[in-house]
């Protein structure tokens, strides 16, 4: 079973580090906002020409880092990321403050979500040196 605080720290996080491998192999990490959490299936908006979209569609395999920078309690997610682009979840996600990037709104052409559906998960709370991993229904 996965703690309360696994979801609070996540849900807590104002910005994660969403994590991709990129083109030599290596973790790229990058801050991004959680738009949504739903179970442990995420949703983060991008641009549909972005480099982690060119690097999601070679490997899928991410992983999202979020930690509370009080007690630096940290959680991670890795899983598999898809491409979505379909218009009712588009707008069904979309806010408004991203208009200055996406002028055409959530039917913007450039304006694109990354779907995580987690398969793991880790944690580590520093205040009890707690840590473990263990699987995440898909």
């Amino acid at each position: 079973m996965v703690p309360e605080r696994f979801w609070f720290v996540l849900d807590s996080s104002e910005v994660v580090l969403f994590i991709t491998s990129g083109a030599e192999g290596f973790p790229r990490a990058r801050p991004m906002i959680l738009v949504e959490r739903d179970g442990s299936t995420l949703w983060f908006a991008t641009s549909a020409g972005s480099r982690k979209v060119a690097e999601i569609g070679k490997d899928p395999r991410v992983t999202v880092l979020a930690f509370d920078r009080g007690d630096f309690n940290q959680v991670s997610l890795s899983g598999r990321a898809e491409l979505r682009g379909d218009q009712a979840t588009k707008e069904r996600l979309w806010q408004e403050i991203w208009r200055e990037e996406w002028p055409g709104g959530p039917s913007d052409p450039d304006f694109v979500l990354l779907r995580v559906a987690s398969e793991r998960g880790a944690y580590y709370f520093a205040d009890s040196n707690e840590a473990t991993d263990f699987p995440l229904p898909v």
